[in-house]
């Protein structure tokens, strides 16, 4: 079974967003339970504000950008990985939770921008094919 992104605006992309949506929000409560934080209503509040920030940069592949989407989707599930990872072997004694989420973020971040030199490329290089 050959897996891939949905083609530009087609329909399906708003179901697989609200997929990557659920993914992201349920680790990051499962990562809170795991460590034995609170989960209050304003730690729920903030994993949805991060988990539907993290779903609006796979919505560029909605308007074609799917290099960046295919890059950051790698990204997102390494980042997610690592976060249980670090949260179930409780890497960072005592400093799990921030430990886990800052490096989180680092592998999004490093996602996101290496999605966008990826795209960048792709278009520079179209651009210069199309002129021969």
């Amino acid at each position: 079974m050959k897996y891939s992104l949905p083609k530009s605006k087609s329909p399906v992309w708003f179901r697989l967003l609200a997929w990557i949506l659920l993914l992201n929000y349920s680790l990051f409560i499962l990562s809170r339970i795991i460590v034995g934080g609170n989960l209050d209503g304003r730690v729920l509040f903030s994993f949805l504000i991060l988990s539907i920030v993290v779903t609006l940069v796979y919505f560029l592949g909605y308007f074609g950008a799917r290099i960046w989407a295919y890059t950051f989707a790698f990204a997102n599930i390494f980042a997610l990985g690592y976060l249980m990872y670090s949260v179930i072997f409780n890497v960072a004694d005592g400093w799990t939770d921030l430990a886990s989420f800052i490096g989180m973020l680092f592998w999004l971040i490093a996602g996101f921008v290496l999605g966008a030199i990826f795209q960048l490329g792709i278009f520079i290089y179209r651009k210069i094919s199309s002129k021969k």
